[in-house]
């Protein structure tokens, strides 16, 4: 009865170890060619087979190899470069080993000493469940989303609160069977816990996406309320175009300069959509820019502007939104608190490399560093963007660098970007 008991021990503990295994080289690796059931399927396989080695011959050396070769398969389940496979199948196994080394110097310890040696694995499973949760929490830093720090401790408290309950089941002597039976429903509690942080990732990722979009079309109704504004006012000028020829006419015959220049100044002052500060062909820039331009001017700013790229760059529209919206909203942001509202944009394509540009005033007293960083004077942080972090994100996918100083009293923003095609 006793050797049965330390072989379900033993599979609970295993297969929670696999899930934990699974779920690491989800932070290590993006989905590749393959299905998430069919990953499912491949890792249920790996635990009965490793499960059945161990049963059987229960050899470490077997073990060792069996696990080695077993988890460097099963990264090929995702995308990822052959050296990537290699450390993330090393550091999956090292990681494990020293954690259940770890559990084993713990059990020796006064009065966990009371604790029987095969709860080493269980230990050991939740030292690592909290290790994969530390590096999900860090991967997505640097991602373009963040689960906030409580919602995130909410879940980190769980495994703790079932290791707690599970020394509980043992230094109290319960009853094998209960022992099980407490331990599946442990484990299980904390597969349900990742499952819902996955959800909790994916709904902030939704999110995230969400209001981009929402941005952009936002920015894209700006721009066809511009067009049509400006349809609309040729369509008026082509309707009066014989009228003015004759009053242009008439003051010509008549030496009236003056009054000509004036007569045209305010045509040119009619056609001229006072809105649309942006005109360069590339419809996602002009979009973002205008609409953000006209957002600044409406707070007090005087914007100089200059874009010169075409119509059409490698840089994915919606990268190029999220740099733009987000280094805009922070300028726009910062000129609010200070009494000389200046804003300066230049955006220009030389020689394959896109290059930003955005300089605006601030108030000193407002603006923090910390660690090296510059923090917002955004008083709602939910609400604007996704900040420079995000930005930093966006650009490095094209392998380009941005730089951050403040001269003079104004805080400046440039960026390089590879436009390769």
């Amino acid at each position: 009865m006793e050797h049965l008991f330390d072989k379900a021990i033993y599979l609970l503990a295993n297969g929670f170890c696999i899930y934990i295994i699974y779920k690491f080289l989800n932070v290590f690796f993006s989905e590749g060619k393959y299905t998430k059931g069919r990953r499912i399927l491949a890792f249920i396989g790996y635990f009965c087979f490793n499960s059945t080695m161990h049963l059987l011959f229960g050899n470490p050396i077997l073990n060792l190899a069996v696990n080695l070769t077993m988890i460097f398969l099963l990264t090929h389940l995702f995308e990822g470069r052959l050296s990537t496979r290699l450390v993330a199948t090393i550091l999956i196994y090292t990681v494990s080993m020293l954690f259940e080394s770890f559990a084993i110097l713990c059990i020796q310890i006064y009065p966990l000493s009371l604790i029987p040696a095969r709860f080493t694995g269980i230990i050991s499973d939740f030292l690592f469940f909290l290790f994969v949760l530390v590096m999900e929490r860090i991967f997505l830093q640097r991602a373009h989303y963040e689960i906030p720090p409580v919602q995130w401790l909410a879940v980190f408290f769980i495994p703790i609160s079932s290791l707690f309950f599970e020394c509980v089941l043992w230094f109290f002597l319960v009853p094998n069977m209960w022992v099980i039976l407490g331990t599946f429903f442990l484990l299980a509690i904390n597969v349900l816990v990742f499952y819902l942080y996955d959800s909790l990732i994916d709904f902030y990722a939704e999110k995230y996406e969400r209001d981009l979009l929402q941005q952009q079309n936002d920015a894209y109704v700006h721009q066809f309320e511009i067009i049509r504004h400006s349809q609309e006012n040729l369509r008026m000028l082509r309707h009066d175009f014989k009228n003015h020829i004759i009053q242009l006419q008439a003051m010509a015959q008549k030496g009236r300069n003056d009054d000509i220049l004036e007569y045209l100044g305010r045509e040119q002052e009619f056609l001229m959509e006072p809105k649309e500060y942006v005109y360069s062909g590339n419809e996602p820039v002009d979009s973002i820019l205008n609409y953000k331009i006209s957002e600044a001017i409406s707070q007090g700013a005087t914007v100089d502007v200059t874009v010169h790229i075409p119509d059409k760059l490698s840089i994915s529209p919606f990268y190029l939104n999220v740099i733009l919206a987000n280094l805009m909203d922070n300028a726009i942001e910062a000129i609010r608190h200070c009494d000389e509202k200046q804003i300066t944009v230049e955006i220009k394509l030389e020689r394959g490399v896109l290059f930003i540009f955005i300089e605006n005033t601030f108030d000193n007293n407002k603006l923090t560093c910390k660690d090296g960083v510059f923090c917002t004077t955004k008083t709602d942080k939910k609400s604007h963007g996704i900040g420079l972090i995000n930005v930093k994100k966006a650009i490095e996918k094209y392998q380009g660098t941005i730089g951050i100083k403040v001269v003079e009293q104004k805080f400046q923003v440039s960026a390089l970007i590879y436009d390769m095609k």
